[in-house]
């Protein structure tokens, strides 16, 4: 009888784990709040007339930042936003995938040509993927 109760437990315990998890993910899928943005890449043109902003949307689920600490679970959504004298003038989504880990400036890297701006994005659980942005 112990068992099957210890059993319903946590069973319980782990539904309930999943309801939260999901709402979590319905509300910030949802949401246009940006105060979870982590800037990971701020990087300017040799002129300052550019400039490339890299984001990072913070993707974990409440319950295991107090089980595990901070540990990242699947690929992390980041958005690039490029500007030309202060005005956006292009923005993608994308993602990069960093073994468990959270992003810093180190998953990014920029370089500039006077036609492009390259950015590699880099993450431990992929290869390192270029994206080329075309200068005006």
């Amino acid at each position: 009888m112990k068992e099957k109760n210890i059993d319903i437990i946590i069973i319980s315990f782990l539904i309930i784990i999943s309801l939260i998890s999901n709402v979590h993910l319905l509300l910030d899928i949802n949401s246009n709040n940006n105060e979870y943005d982590i800037l990971i890449c701020d990087d300017y043109s040799e002129n300052n007339e550019y400039n490339i902003k890299v984001y990072w949307k913070e993707n974990v689920v409440p319950f295991t930042k107090i089980l595990l600490g901070e540990v990242y679970f699947g690929s992390q959504p980041v958005k690039i936003q490029i500007y030309k004298e202060q005005k956006l003038i292009k923005y993608i989504k994308t993602d990069i995938r960093n073994d468990l880990e959270g992003l810093e400036n180190e998953n990014c890297e920029v370089i500039w040509n006077e036609k492009y701006i390259k950015l590699i994005l880099k993450g431990k659980d992929q290869k390192d993927e270029g994206y080329i942005f075309y200068l005006d």
